[in-house]
């Protein structure tokens, strides 16, 4: 970055200069401050993800790492089947709002 102005997260490249900003990317995607210990998106701790295994998802040259993808992609996918599924009515969402409004 070569101007000081103060970026928020999820910002790769400087809002007044273009200047390329010191960034993480997480699995997910987003692209967080260098600073930051866990994802704004996902709350993914960074640090593990990115110690995975030292490889990125995506490469400075903008291409993908088919492998580690696929490798991700799988682990997502057990994951995902390995969730418990809860249906949300628009009934439970009314009632968590109205005693969210109480507390308030």
């Amino acid at each position: 970055m070569t101007c000081d102005h103060g970026n928020p997260a999820g910002y790769a490249f400087c809002g007044t200069c273009g200047g390329a900003l010191a960034h993480v990317r997480c699995r997910c995607g987003f692209v967080a401050a260098s600073g930051d210990v866990f994802c704004g998106r996902c709350g993914t701790s960074l640090t593990k993800a990115a110690a995975a295994d030292g490889q990125a998802l995506v490469a400075a040259d903008h291409r993908f790492n088919l492998v580690r993808l696929g490798k991700q992609a799988a682990q997502e996918k057990h994951f995902l089947e390995s969730t418990h599924k809860v249906r949300v009515t628009q009934d439970d969402i009314r009632k968590l709002l109205t005693k969210r409004r109480r507390k308030f």
